[in-house]
């Protein structure tokens, strides 16, 4: 799962050096088209973005979940004998 995570940097860098082009060339040209091509890879890029927060926030959440039902009733329970 690692190699899945880690391609996301590579190719948003890629992206991000084919919209800087593009940029050139739409302020070059004063072409129209090259300029909604650049912004079309700057949505993606930042979609791509927001995706990976999601799962991010998911998986933190579910760690979260993880930790607290095994970990925290644990120390309840130890707490609760002592009482």
């Amino acid at each position: 799962i690692g190699i899945l995570w880690a391609w996301l940097p590579i190719w948003c860098g890629v992206l991000l050096w084919q919209a800087a082009e593009a940029a050139e060339k739409a302020r070059m040209g004063n072409d129209a088209l090259e300029f909604e091509q650049c912004l079309r890879k700057v949505k993606t890029i930042v979609t791509m973005f927001g995706i990976v927060a999601i799962i991010s926030i998911a998986f933190s959440f579910l760690g979260f979940l993880f930790v607290f039902f095994t970990g925290g009733l644990a120390i309840l329970s130890e707490y609760m004998s002592n009482l």
